[in-house]
């Protein structure tokens, strides 16, 4: 959405992501993927994630339908928009 991938100075309730094959990071969360295997138009694999000190290993399911992207774990699930390179 453009307030998602609007200017960094607007952008407002959103944190900027990277999700690339082996990991993932997203605020002060990191996560390594492992084991990973394709099961339709998903993507299931394990993760290793850590945040401020905490650590937890999960199941992660990524769904990819245009610019959208859907993560599932075992902490709930979150959507996530793809944005230009250029923007923020």
């Amino acid at each position: 959405t453009e307030a998602a991938c609007g200017r960094r100075s607007r952008r407002r309730g959103y944190i900027p992501a990277t999700i690339t094959p082996d990991r993932a990071s997203a605020g002060r969360t990191i996560c390594s993927f492992h084991d990973g295997r394709r099961t339709g138009n998903a993507w299931v694999m394990a993760a290793d994630c850590a945040d401020r000190g905490r650590r937890w290993s999960s199941q992660v399911r990524l769904v990819v339908d245009g610019d959208r992207l859907t993560w599932t774990s075992g902490k709930g699930t979150a959507s996530y928009v793809r944005c230009g390179r250029r923007a923020g």
